[in-house]
C-alpha cells in the first residue's frame, strides 16, 4: 500500500513539472520560516544468523532470527527557506522549499536472540544487544502547490499538497558482548563489552497535505501532515563460520505548525 502511495507521489511531481513549463508566472516572493513538529519516528533493527553446522560451534542451523522496533514521538524544530510563484490563474501558487530539521530526542531499543545451543541453552539468555538511533542531519527539498479559496468572500485560506525528497544522516550504535571468536559466551564464560557505530544516510520520498492562512500582509500560518517512505541500510557481520545479514530501517509521519514570513 505504501509503495503504491509513493508511486502516485512521483507521478504528482512529474505533473507539477509539466504545469510549471506551460503556465506563465505572474509574481512571486522569497520567504523564510520556522515551525514545530510532532513526529512518530519508527526504527527497525533486525538480523538473522545461519551456521553451516560446524561441530566446533555446536549450534543449530538457525541461531536466531529477531526483529526489534523502537518508536518515539519527539518534538522537532524545523527552519525553511523558499520561493513562491503565483500563476496567472487566479489563486494558484507554487513553492520551492528547502528545509532543515533539528530533533529533540533519539530512539533506543534492545535486541535479544531466539534459538538454542547444542546443549539446550537458550540464546536469549546469552545474546543481548542494546542499540540507539539518533539523527545527526535531517534536510529536505519539497514542492508545495496550493490554491487560495474564499468562504462567502469573508474567510480566505489555501489547501495544499506537497511532495519531495529527504535525506537523514543518522548515528547508530550497538553495545554487545564478545567471547573471542565465538558467537555467544558459553556457561561460566565472561565476555568483553564491545561497541559498534554506523553513520548511514537514509533517502526518502516525502508527501503530504496541509492548509495555510494569511495572518497579515506578509505572514502565513501553516498546518501540515507529512508521510515519508521507508529507507534502509543493510550490511553483513561475519564471525568465524557465522554470516549475519543485518538491516536497519526507518520511516515516519509528522504533524507540524509553521509560520512563514515573506520579504
Amino acid at each position: 500500500m505504501k509503495t503504491l502511495i509513493f508511486r502516485y507521489a512521483q507521478l504528482l511531481l512529474v505533473a507539477l513539472g509539466f504545469v510549471i513549463g506551460n503556465v506563465a508566472f505572474a509574481s512571486g516572493g522569497l520567504y523564510i520560516g520556522s515551525g514545530v513538529s510532532l513526529d512518530d519516528f519508527k526504527v527497525r533493527y533486525d538480523k538473522r544468523e545461519d551456521v553451516n553446522l560446524f561441530p566446533s560451534l555446536s549450534l543449530k542451523d538457525l541461531v536466531f532470527n529477531q526483529k526489534n522496533e523502537g518508536s518515539d514521538s519527539p518534538y522537532s524544530l524545523n527552519v525553511f527557506l523558499g520561493y513562491r510563484y503565483k500563476f496567472d490563474t487566479r489563486g494558484l501558487w507554487l513553492d520551492f522549499q528547502f528545509e532543515y530539521t533539528l530533533r529533540s530526542d533519539g530512539i533506543e531499543g534492545r535486541l535479544t536472540g531466539i534459538g538454542e545451543l547444542g546443549d539446550g541453552q537458550k540464546i536469549e539468555d546469552l545474546l543481548d544487544e542494546q542499540w540507539s538511533f539518533k539523527t545527526d542531519r535531517d534536510q529536505s527539498a519539497v514542492i508545495r502547490v496550493g490554491h487560495v479559496m474564499s468562504v462567502f468572500g469573508l474567510f480566505e485560506f489555501s489547501p495544499l499538497v506537497l511532495g519531495g525528497w529527504r535525506e537523514i544522516e543518522v548515528a547508530f550504535k550497538r553495545n554487545f558482548t564478545v567471547c573471542g571468536t565465538k558467537l555467544v559466551c558459553g556457561p561460566g564464560e565472561t565476555g568483553n563489552p564491545a561497541t559498534e557505530t554506523r553513520s548511514p544516510v537514509f533517502k526518502q520520498w516525502v508527501m503530504g497535505v496541509g492548509v495555510e492562512k494569511s495572518i497579515g500582509r506578509s505572514t502565513l500560518l501553516q498546518l501540515e501532515a507529512r508521510l515519508t517512505s521507508e529507507a534502509e541500510d543493510e550490511w553483513k557481520e561475519q564471525l568465524n563460520d557465522v554470516d549475519t545479514p543485518t538491516r536497519l530501517s526507518a520511516d515516519s509521519y509528522e504533524v507540524s505548525l509553521r509560520l512563514a514570513i515573506f520579504f
